[in-house]
């Protein structure tokens, strides 16, 4: 049986919790709140059955309670359980300018928790919620949804299979295939949170922020990231990456307005352009000036086509290359006892200009040693030299060595005064102050904005160690320079490649275009040994004197040349690989010439002194040169003991 109350008046308040019988206009209020409920319509049913009783709200339907206000098309109100339904245009609005609009609203008033459903919109003013379902708290101002919803907020649009959108926080969470669109970034989660008013972005699972027009990229599982500034705050293992470098590690934090970062725990830094990564503990990277510091036991591993070395040393910093751009400098050597010096010596500006003679054809340069080694030590006190330029202008050499930062020390004079002062060195203080190691001192710091393609410089201070299949090193102090694969060690230097051990004040060494191994050159005090027969026999070959280069073929020794003041000894061999004799020998020059890493034949030039004993009467424990060392036992034996 069903009773029906119908009031066909032009409008009708109804109280709660029962309809007016008489169109009374009194409010009741709403004890679980302690609120007033008001709720009008154009026309009001009220319908009962066995089961059921409501009533039922025609026309303009308009329910407040307290500060909220509904309207829609008509509405339905469950007498017992006084659960609301909406229908038509529904639109609910608070007192602070929140509102919202749906087709369909279900409604508790005791827990002010409503469902809307289809073509939902919930918004503050400023940002805007759309879903087909949501749930939402108006105690609270939260609004929940699973099925799908975009969050629209100035130029960002966030899209995502679940959300929470708490209006009153200005904040958001997004879950499941969350996308967050912007004119400048572009994130892709599982799960995030986003402020509306702040614009930052947390992360609270894998994560992939896309900058820069798609070229640059950070990665992480938790952190912030700040969309105003590109600041990231990542926990937990992140990465970021761009057209040339690749950071990643247990923790990371960068800035992309400064261009500053810095990541801690099991770092990798790769250079993607130059094929090379380093390993360590922490790391700081600048990207306009593209320097970065490296600590916690760092090794560098460089990747040159079919070869691979790596470096260790405590600390390492690396800078691009400040005279990539520079032209070319084509320079040979023309005293008489020395060989010649790679070019990517001058063009690096390890020469400083002492005076240049112009009487020839082509301009003379008498240069003086001068290998500070980014100030990692006092200058080699060498003989002059005598060098010919015969590609670019005299001021070339000079600018080079300014450009470095490199200290020098000249004697002033009235040609080296103008190239001074045109290079801006201060003038009648020509002795700068040396590179201490610290960040501040270090050239290229204060670049503003460096060269994307230019090669690397990389520095490496203390306890340097060296590893290739080819040649293994050691060192206190060591720089790379990616351009030329050129590799300088500084105090107690050693290198050892197959059977033979070199060692001196400094070593350069050069790889070709293949990564092996080209060549070898001692500036001062150089020293080569080599172990001749079984160990327990205790037989040297020895090569010593003032400068030494060494050439290479296949990563093994071909020759060696050494001058002034050569000295060597060496076990002679019959036809049939016997030993004869031990040979010593002197004179101001000597080329080795080597045959499967032992001395096949050794040419002398000028003042030359030689005696041959035979071995029966030779004192091996005594047959040795004066700066004899065999220190093979600091040899690194495998790429693993630089991780350790």
């Amino acid at each position: 049986m069903i009773l029906c109350s119908i009031f066909s008046t032009s409008l009708v308040r109804a109280q709660t919790p029962e309809i007016s019988k008489k169109g009374d206009t009194k409010q009741s209020a709403d004890t679980a709140h302690n609120v007033v409920i008001d709720l009008t319509a154009n026309t009001a049913v009220h319908l009962k059955t066995d089961t059921l009783e409501y009533d039922k709200f025609i026309g303009n339907a308009v329910f407040i309670q307290g500060p909220d206000t509904l309207y829609c098309d008509s509405l339905y109100k469950n007498t017992v359980s006084k659960m609301i339904e909406a229908f038509g245009d529904v639109r609910l609005r608070q007192s602070d300018g929140t509102h919202a609009e749906s087709r369909y609203l279900r409604y508790t008033p005791d827990k002010k928790l409503a469902y809307m459903h289809e073509n939902v919109t919930l918004t503050d003013g400023n940002n805007n919620l759309k879903t087909q379902d949501l749930t939402y708290d108006l105690g609270t101002k939260t609004g929940t949804y699973d099925n799908g919803g975009v969050l629209k907020t100035d130029s960002t649009i966030v899209n995502s299979v679940q959300g929470e959108y708490f209006v009153r926080e200005k904040r958001a969470r997004f879950r499941k295939k969350v996308v967050i669109t912007d004119v400048r970034y572009h994130i892709v989660s599982e799960d995030l949170g986003y402020n509306t008013e702040n614009k930052v972005v947390t992360l609270y699972a894998e994560s992939v922020v896309t900058t820069d027009s798609g070229k640059s990229q950070l990665r992480s599982a938790d952190g912030t990231y700040d969309s105003r500034t590109g600041e990231a705050h990542f926990r937990g293992h992140s990465s970021a990456i761009n057209a040339e470098h690749f950071l990643e590690g247990d923790s990371l934090f960068y800035n992309k307005i400064t261009g500053y970062g810095f990541a801690l725990g099991h770092v990798i830094s790769i250079d993607t352009v130059h094929h090379s990564r380093l390993f360590c503990d922490r790391v700081e990277y600048y990207k306009l000036k593209r320097t970065m510091w490296a600590t916690g036991k760092p090794v560098l591993e460089q990747v040159n086509k079919k070869d691979t070395f790596w470096m260790r040393a405590d600390t390492f910093y690396s800078y691009p290359e400040p005279n990539y751009k520079s032209p070319s400098l084509t320079i040979r050597m023309t005293q008489t006892h020395t060989t010649p010096v790679r070019k990517s010596l001058f063009e690096r500006g390890y020469f400083l200009w002492d005076k240049v003679d112009t009487s020839d054809e082509e301009p003379i340069v008498h240069a003086k040693w001068n290998l500070w080694f980014f100030g990692l030590g006092a200058p080699i006190p060498p003989p002059e030299k005598k060098y010919i330029l015969t590609n670019g202008e005299k001021t070339d050499l000079f600018t080079t060595v300014s450009a470095l930062n490199a200290p020098v020390e000249a004697e002033p004079r009235a040609d080296t005064g103008k190239l001074a002062k045109k290079n801006n060195v201060a003038k009648g203080n020509p002795k700068k102050k040396a590179i201490s190691g610290k960040k501040d001192d270090i050239p290229g710091k204060d670049t503003v904005a460096a060269d994307t393609t230019a090669p690397l410089i990389f520095i490496g201070y203390h306890h340097v160690r060296i590893f290739s299949d080819s040649m293994q090193g050691k060192c206190d102090s060591v720089s790379y320079s990616q351009m030329d694969s050129t590799i300088r060690m500084m105090y107690n230097p050693i290198t050892w490649s197959h059977m033979s051990q070199v060692t001196g004040d400094t070593i350069l060494l050069t790889m070709n275009d293949s990564g092996k191994l080209k060549n070898m050159y001692v500036p001062n005090n150089a020293f080569v040994v080599s172990q001749s027969g079984p160990e327990k026999a205790q037989l040297f070959d020895q090569i010593q004197g003032k400068t030494l280069t060494a050439f290479f073929e296949k990563n093994a020794i071909n020759h060696i040349i050494v001058v002034p003041d050569a000295q060597a000894i060496y076990y002679s061999k019959d036809g049939k690989g016997a030993y004869v004799g031990e040979s010593e020998s002197k004179s101001d020059k000597m080329t080795i010439f080597f045959i499967n890493q032992q001395i096949d034949k050794i040419i002398f030039e000028n003042d030359i002194t030689q005696t041959l004993t035979p071995l029966e009467k030779v004192n091996i424990a005594e047959a040795r040169l004066g700066r004899f060392k065999w220190l093979n036992k600091e040899r690194p034996k495998t790429k693993g003991e630089l991780f350790e």
